[in-house]
């Protein structure tokens, strides 16, 4: 209901012409009063409940059970329909409908999580051997509620996020890599290696969704520590191939052929700038941007929907969107849009209807043959209502779990088929809004982090080291001490200079950093001929940067 204005959920007369256009609900209303036979039929409303929209349905719930629309028109109810509200709570409704309907409340914690788990491993390939399953089982056993109960209580997290939700999150990790075993009749079976492969590094599969699902959604001081819980979880239950002593679990991923962990930097080739590049668009692999595009290559291939939740500056868009311009394959056709607070759900349907071709009567989607990818950015952008809604998000979360949505014209429901959703979106707080926790349990989350020092240094001094390369000799070894007394003073800036009642968006990010380097290379190299121009051109950055 909040995925579309009010007129146009219950009808509304054209201010020029006067005319009366007819809303979705009416139209369903309708419907169902002319269908005479004495099949059930139910209404439902799936999404917030406030005491605007809802005010209008008090007379359907009582005892008239007619639905009076503007027009002078009223709807009798038969007796063979009822209404059902799907809500996630209710603090904003007015005890008039709470009043007027049976209420259903359903507890999380009663549920469990073992339902899913199970259902989820009658879903296994059949080719896997049927061991694997009581195998799979005890590592469900050991780790996921541990697991959950440890990040609950000891980290902090992005976006509050459910239980379900990541146990499934884990579940769709562990289907990206079996998933490839179910090949329709009448096409080549796998290999039976391949089958192998994967049955023999079940454990690592297994810790790899654990890692990026339970611990996917926390900050860089709750990764360190689920980092260190999980490594003594392994040396208790005496994992067979543990993760490597250096650096954080998340440094590293599972080879398959090898049956060993390697790290993220290893995967990739070595990376040369190219001199016609502008800084913009230079983009330097580090092990936060390969496992990044790892993880989304793994979600999108498989139809997964994906929210990347992050702070400023740590590089979920150019991240996205060069992975969805460069290197998904053909059949993938990336939609860009992004959200701002202005956006409204018809602006939203507006431009993703302009790019849909008619497949048959009432479905509608890309191509033949293609495949939408729809990225998101801003996600959370959009102004709340003055109860709590965003229509867009809502708009977007009919798209995902009811696969369509209603056209404000015809009012029949499109289905919109073969799309993937990207989002993008900071934390809450400044602007951005929290959202519903109904979106949220349709995608994995996918929390990036600020970069280490190590990843900073990287990047920079591949830069500015490839930029100052034809100045004199001077100034060219002085890149490496750049860059380091830039992350020295980066670092404290950050940690001590926090926003004040004054200035509350003073808060500092990786753009910050950049921008000293990019004012750097800005020194032109027939004027900057020894190492105390540079420096003075450096401290000059400083200045305009931080001190401004």
């Amino acid at each position: 209901p909040k995925a579309i204005t009010m007129g146009q959920l219950y009808g509304e007369s054209d201010p020029n012409t006067r005319e009366w256009a007819d809303g979705v609900l009416a139209s369903i209303v309708r419907e169902c009063c002319s269908d005479e036979t004495e099949v059930k039929k139910w209404v439902i409303f799936d999404g917030p409940v406030d005491a605007i929209w809802i005010e209008n349905m008090n007379t359907v719930l009582d005892d008239n059970k007619k639905l009076c629309l503007n027009s002078g028109e009223m709807l009798g109810m038969s007796d063979t329909m009822s209404m059902i509200f799907e809500v996630n709570d209710l603090s904003v409704a007015s005890p008039a409908t709470i009043s007027r309907c049976g209420m259903v409340y359903m507890e999380p914690e009663s549920l469990t999580l073992s339902p899913l788990v199970f259902s989820w491993i009658e879903r296994l390939p059949e080719l896997l051997p049927e061991s694997l399953k009581s195998d799979l089982l005890v590592l469900f056993d050991t780790y996921l509620e541990a697991g959950l109960t440890f990040m609950r209580r000891f980290t902090k997290e992005s976006a509050v996020t459910v239980n379900c939700n990541i146990a499934q999150s884990l579940m769709r990790i562990i289907d990206t890599f079996v998933l490839k075993l179910n090949v329709p009749e009448g096409f080549e079976p796998p290999k039976p290696e391949v089958i192998k492969s994967v049955a023999d590094n079940m454990t690592s599969i297994f810790l790899f969704a654990l890692v990026w699902s339970v611990g996917a959604t926390t900050d860089e001081i709750g990764r360190s520590k689920f980092s260190n819980f999980v490594r003594s979880e392994c040396s208790n239950n005496g994992v067979a191939i543990p993760f490597p002593t250096a650096g954080l679990v998340y440094d590293y991923c599972i080879d398959l052929t090898t049956g060993k962990w390697v790290e993220w930097l290893m995967t990739v080739e070595e990376h040369e700038i190219s001199g016609s590049l502008s800084f913009a668009e230079m983009v330097i692999p580090t092990k936060d941007s390969i496992r990044n595009i790892f993880l989304l290559e793994k979600f999108l291939t498989h139809r997964f929907h994906v929210m990347c939740i992050g702070p400023t500056g740590t590089g979920k868009t150019i991240n996205i969107e060069s992975y969805l311009m460069k290197n998904m394959a053909d059949k993938y056709v990336p939609l860009v849009t992004s959200f701002s607070a202005q956006t409204s759900a018809n602006d939203a349907q507006k431009f993703l209807d302009t790019k849909m071709e008619k497949r048959k009567k009432g479905v509608y989607g890309p191509s033949a043959g293609k495949q939408y990818i729809i990225f998101v950015d801003d996600f959370n952008m959009p102004q709340r209502e003055e109860y709590g809604a965003q229509p867009p998000v809502e708009l977007v979360r009919q798209a995902m779990g009811q696969v369509g949505w209603y056209d404000t014209v015809t009012l029949d429901f499109k289905k919109i088929i073969d799309c993937t959703y990207v989002m993008g979106m900071g934390p809450p707080g400044g602007g951005r809004n929290p959202i519903t926790e109904r979106v949220k349990r349709l995608c994995n989350i996918v929390g990036y982090v600020e970069m280490d020092e190590a990843s900073q240094k990287i990047i920079f001094n591949s830069i500015l080291g490839h930029f100052l390369a034809d100045f004199e000799k001077d100034v060219s070894k002085m890149s490496s001490k750049i860059v380091d007394a830039t992350s020295i003073f980066y670092n404290k800036v950050s940690n001590d200079l926090l926003p004040t009642p004054i200035k509350p968006h003073y808060t500092f990010n990786l753009r910050d950093f950049a921008k000293v380097i990019q004012g750097v290379m800005m020194a032109p190299p027939k004027r900057c001929i020894s190492g105390t121009h540079i420096v003075r051109v450096y401290v000059h950055e400083c200045y305009r940067v931080f001190r401004d």
